[in-house]
């Protein structure tokens, strides 16, 4: 595996594509090139022999047996390298020449190590080169300690023990990478979850907090003039319907990001081009609404959609709290970004209290979502001011 950087985030790339089905070929290969190999070394060894030997049918089947052995290499390193290193000097014992079985141990010292899951791999591969070059120095053939087959097997198995360390250490890495990967992604994910919780949340406070708000000031219009104006009880009824209506296709689309992540309706999300609309039931009510745009630019998404969101809870709490007569609504680009001032002459804006009004708190994280302020101040002549300046993308006109 390799590791990859994509951002702040950490992610350990798959092995190529294929490789699982390529590794069990190339394991067969490599166990069959090692008996071939040792099972030909057998048979040249006994024919070279000056002495009389065991049968070759015995030192092939010991050959063949160490090399079955070490298909389990993996999964049980211990009790491979003593199963290998006991047929191996078996095989010295009985007395058969030479050491072409040797070849197994050279895979047993790399695997004992590389494959170890404790501290004591490396003892693991010492017993194993100690035991299993130890055993020419025995009856019936003991051979020279400083001849080439003695030193040389010590070599080359120490050498493979110290390589499978290295592939050992190597692998660990990796998987405390991984480890680390996955936590940061967990966490990443946990982070995401939160949010968009926080984010549907508001989403479902502002328009179902709008649209009761028209909903109990128009119905309770339509029956105080539902007898003596029923031409203006019907238009109140009609207000009550299109809200509802508009209430219903934006619930959809925000309930569909919790089903599959995406809105489920087609329909584009608010802009400042709906703010006329936004405010009609306010003067339907018979509230004074100014609304001033002064010549905005063509802004982001994402800024018009928070711009729009803080309107409708300003008008939404002018309508259900203030209890006043007028709505001044403003919004105009500074050298501080996008600032939009929501003003009434009522008894003010409410905080946050027990069991509700989540309306402030939820207008100010989506001003802190882009990096901008939100605050409320009463007037002098009455009333409040709701302030959000949000700041725009560079290159925003």
């Amino acid at each position: 595996m390799s590791a990859v950087h994509t951002g702040a985030m950490e992610v350990i790339a798959d092995p190529p594509r294929g490789w699982h089905r390529l590794e069990p070929v190339l394991e067969v290969a490599l166990l069959a090139s090692l008996g071939a190999t040792a099972s030909w070394g057998v048979r040249a060894e006994i024919a070279g022999a000056s002495w009389p030997m065991p049968p070759p049918a015995g030192g092939l089947a010991l050959t063949v047996a160490a090399t079955v052995a070490l298909i389990w290499r993996r999964r049980f390193p211990r009790s491979v390298a003593a199963t290998v290193t006991a047929l191996a000097v078996s095989y010295h014992l009985i007395g058969y020449a030479g050491y072409a079985i040797a070849l197994t141990l050279f895979l047993t010292c790399y695997a004992v190590t590389a494959a170890g899951r404790s501290a004591l791999a490396l003892l693991d591969a010492a017993a194993v080169i100690v035991i299993g070059t130890g055993a020419l120095l025995l009856p019936p053939h003991p051979i020279d300690p400083l001849g080439p087959e003695v030193l040389g097997s010590v070599v080359v198995m120490v050498a493979l023990a110290a390589t499978g360390v290295a592939t050992r250490q190597r692998r660990q890495v990796t998987e405390e990478r991984i480890r680390r990967a996955d936590e940061r992604a967990q966490a990443q994910l946990r982070q995401r979850l939160v949010e968009d919780r926080l984010r549907v949340a508001r989403d479902l406070h502002d328009i179902l907090a709008h649209t009761l708000a028209v909903i109990t000031l128009e119905s309770g219009v339509a029956l105080d003039v539902l007898d003596d104006d029923p031409r203006r009880a019907r238009q109140s009824m009609l207000t009550l319907r299109s809200s509802a209506r508009q209430a219903m296709s934006e619930l959809r689309a925000t309930l569909g990001v919790l089903r599959d992540g995406e809105p489920e309706d087609t329909a584009p999300q608010p802009t400042l081009a709906r703010l006329d609309e936004l405010t009609r039931p306010a003067l339907a009510a018979g509230l004074q609404v100014d609304l001033h745009r002064s010549d905005l630019p063509e802004l982001p998404q994402v800024v018009q959609l928070v711009a729009y969101r803080i309107v409708q809870e300003g008008v939404t709490n002018a309508i259900r709290h203030a209890g006043g007569t007028r709505i001044d609504i403003r919004l105009r680009c500074g050298p501080e970004g996008l600032v939009v001032d929501v003003e009434d002459d009522g008894r003010g804006i409410p905080g946050p209290r027990p069991g509700g009004g989540f309306g402030l708190v939820g207008m100010r994280e989506r001003a802190e979502s882009l990096g901008g302020t939100l605050h409320t101040e009463p007037l002098p002549s009455g009333g409040s001011r709701l302030r959000a300046v949000l700041p725009l993308p560079l290159g925003t006109p």
